[in-house]
């Protein structure tokens, strides 16, 4: 899976999280100040992320976690390490 595709799916996993349509995400765009997230709205992200993608995302990653592109570094990455682990 691209990153594009990550985009656009982390887009569709907003929007069922948030209630909100969020069409053109910026990797740059911080998730609280710029989409406006609050503490409930990311957690449930990580959750729909969790269960869509069979990953896990702990504490420590979630408190890494400002941006967009922080969000698809970090299904990227698990998704990698569950194909390496899987192979």
């Amino acid at each position: 899976m691209n990153r594009e595709q990550l985009k656009r799916e982390l887009s569709e996993i907003l929007e069922e999280s948030v209630g909100e349509e969020f069409p053109e995400l910026n990797e740059s765009a911080s998730l609280v100040d710029e989409l406006k997230l609050d503490s409930v709205d990311l957690l449930s992200m990580t959750i729909e992320i969790q269960s869509r993608y069979g990953i896990v995302i702990n504490a420590a990653e979630v408190a890494g976690i400002a941006t967009v592109g922080d969000v698809l570094d970090v299904i990227a990455g698990k998704i990698a390490a569950k194909v390496r682990k899987a192979a």
